[in-house]
């Protein structure tokens, strides 16, 4: 049965296909809404609202439960989302290094190499200040001055450092400088220059291909590399 609320102080109840009626109603009754968000079904008893397989507060804006893939999907637990109000994918198919490869290359296919964020899509996700600088046009994280085109293998003709997936340690790393930048600089324009200075290092210790992406001291050698 499907409602319809109009100023008028009436609803137009669907009763079948072919049936209607209209009845008056009070427009300061509060109607049940069970939905908050997509996908988020409301439990009036506890105020939190239910998505798939854990809890979500509402004032906080964040889960009650950790995320069970772990740091696979940030190095925040709790998160909804970059921001539940404008942060849409409605496919499911946002695809960063795909945006960052053709901003590099001025091509769609690449065969061969991976597109590199110098300043990774999880470290930007957990970064406050890297979004309000992106807001102010001061970092791009899908731009070109954030990228570089990296071979899935190690081959005779080229000298860089190895991509293939997901690099933990170096997302440590890059997190932990880009916090010390935020906390240690005076204004936006500031860290935005030392962030640009950030990426300059990395590109050439990717370029040369002096640092791994894949070691097990891969955090502790990019710490010790950066600062």
């Amino acid at each position: 049965m499907i409602g319809l609320v109009f100023l008028c102080k009436q609803v137009v109840e669907s009763l079948s296909l072919y049936e209607t009626s209209i009845l008056d109603v009070d427009l300061c009754v509060e109607f049940a809404r069970g939905f908050r968000l997509k996908n988020q079904y409301a439990n009036r008893e506890t105020g939190l609202h239910y998505n798939f397989f854990r809890y979500y507060e509402t004032d906080a804006g964040r889960f009650m439960n950790q995320d069970p893939i772990g740091v696979e999907g940030g190095f925040n637990f709790y998160r909804f989302a970059p921001n539940a109000q404008e942060w849409v994918d409605v496919w499911g198919l946002k695809n960063n290094s795909q945006l960052l490869g053709e901003a590099i290359t001025k091509s769609t296919r690449w065969s061969g190499r991976q597109a590199h964020h110098k300043i990774p899509v999880e470290v930007f996700n957990n970064s406050p200040l890297l979004q309000r600088l992106e807001k102010q046009g001061l970092f791009k994280l899908n731009g070109k001055g954030n990228g570089i085109m990296l071979p899935e293998s190690l081959s005779k003709g080229t000298t860089c450092s190895k991509h293939k997936g997901y690099h933990r340690g170096y997302n440590q790393a890059i997190m932990e400088i880009v916090d010390y930048i935020d906390k240690n600089s005076k204004c936006d324009r500031e860290k935005a220059r030392k962030i640009q200075l950030l990426q300059s290092k990395i590109h050439k210790a990717l370029k040369s291909g002096s640092k791994s992406l894949y070691k097990p001291t891969t955090k502790q050698d990019w710490i010790n590399y950066l600062t």
